[in-house]
């Protein structure tokens, strides 16, 4: 016997391991809508809904023209000293004037739709008028509504039909749920959300797209332009030219150089070189191109009339006309003293010298064309590689961004397809045609 059963055992569970597992039903992305449409109506077909939405409606009909007539009755009979009560009979008609189905019996979709939507619309509103009346001492004391056969009433007859009404609604509530009804109204609005995110992801794919198109661009101009400058810089010519170039960079350097220190002397000067001007008339062009630019102003000096300046400037902070500190006095002494013992006649010789030498560099680089044509096409060449990696900084922004939206879409596919199972039982796999 023992054996018997456990071959029974070990049979059924082969039974199992060999039976055929339901395979995933694929359904196109744009198809779901249709395919939930036809899944409801299976579900519609099985739980009757139909009929059981038109016999919903009928009792609430019969349930509103009653509770009416009910509070016509008490209206007539309610005491002046009661009226406050009007507040709840007037929600209670409120709640009541949604009872409206104007319906093609024969059009089930239609009928299901409005008793289900109603369902839903009075849930919160009727929950709140029971409670507001059950805290109320109208819910108490009502025996002003009652006539003499309704004396032994011991609850209150609106809040007895509102919990009739209850009743009825939460039954027909169950019915839905039952029937899948309300899952299909939570897959269709997950449908429209996903339908969203998908448009969404594709509009950011096309702005990828897009980017990509013009980066692949710029980069193809930034490597014709590199080819480019590179044939140019190969040249016999362009590589002696190169040498004058560089000369001519280093003359500019030592110029650089050779003034800075003058311009560390003028910018200490200044203030006492501003007083001046305000005391002499003379000059106040030539002290003001040195204090703006000493380069300038010694290459514009061709006399070297700044030297007699400063032995008029000494001499005035020694007779106290220009005012210092006696510190700072004594820093504008050794400044001007330095210019004056050949500072600034050494500078201004070298500097002709240098400016010599540059104008010739220039010159040759001026008849150079070659040099001008490498120069336009390193202007082009750097344009290029500017533009080339903005467009790639974006791409790396959107493509990031294209992939938090694919990985969004995904997760809400997998929740789609997850609620599917679980609130109908079916395995779906969605087919998506674009790139998730």
């Amino acid at each position: 016997m023992t054996r018997n059963k456990s071959l029974g055992s070990f049979f059924n569970k082969l039974k199992s391991f060999f039976q055929k597992v339901p395979e995933a039903e694929v359904v196109p992305f744009e198809k779901i809508q249709e395919w939930l449409e036809h899944r409801r109506e299976e579900a519609v077909l099985k739980a009757n809904l139909h009929k059981e939405s038109i016999l919903y409606a009928q009792v609430l009909k019969e349930k509103k023209v009653f509770i009416e007539s009910q509070l016509d009755g008490w209206e007539r009979r309610l005491p002046l000293q009661h009226q406050d009560v009007k507040a709840f009979f007037v929600r209670a008609r409120n709640l009541l004037h949604q009872v409206t189905f104007p319906l093609d019996p024969e059009d089930r979709q239609q009928v299901i739709l409005a008793t289900s939507n109603f369902n839903r619309l009075i849930e919160k509103e009727l929950e709140r008028l029971i409670s507001d009346l059950e805290s109320s001492s109208f819910g108490r004391n009502f025996r002003f509504l009652l006539s003499p056969a309704e004396r032994s009433v011991t609850l209150n007859p609106l809040l007895k039909e509102l919990f009739e009404l209850k009743a009825s609604r939460d039954m027909f509530e169950q019915k839905l749920l039952k029937s899948g009804w309300r899952m299909f109204d939570a897959l269709h609005r997950k449908r429209q959300e996903l339908f969203t995110i998908g448009e969404r992801f594709q509009e950011a794919e096309k702005k990828y797209a897009g980017f990509r198109e013009r980066w692949q661009t710029a980069e193809r101009k930034k490597e014709e332009k590199e080819q480019e400058v590179s044939r140019l810089k190969e040249q016999d010519d362009y590589k002696n030219m190169t040498m004058v170039l560089a000369t001519r960079d280093d003359l500019q350097r030592q110029v650089y150089n050779l003034v800075k220190e003058v311009e560390k002397s003028f910018l200490i000067l200044q203030p006492v070189l501003v007083q001046y001007q305000q005391i002499e008339d003379g000059n106040k062009e030539l002290i003001t191109s040195y204090l703006l630019d000493p380069q300038k102003g010694l290459a514009g000096d061709e006399g070297l009339t700044i030297l007699h300046v400063l032995q008029h400037l000494k001499a005035l902070l020694d007779s106290g006309k220009v005012l210092s500190s006696e510190e700072d006095k004594a820093l504008f002494h050794t400044t001007i003293e330095t210019l004056l013992q050949g500072t600034l006649e050494n500078v201004h010789k070298e500097l002709f010298s240098l400016r010599q030498e540059m104008q010739k560099h220039d010159a040759l680089a001026k008849k150079n064309t070659l040099i001008k044509k490498v120069e336009e096409e390193d202007y082009k060449l750097a344009h290029f590689t500017e533009q080339q990696q903005s467009l790639q900084n974006s791409l790396a922004q959107l493509q990031e961004h294209l992939q938090e939206r694919k990985e969004h879409f995904q997760r809400e596919k997998q929740f789609f397809e997850n609620l599917v199972k679980v609130g109908l039982g079916k395995s779906l796999i969605l087919k998506v045609e674009f790139s998730p």
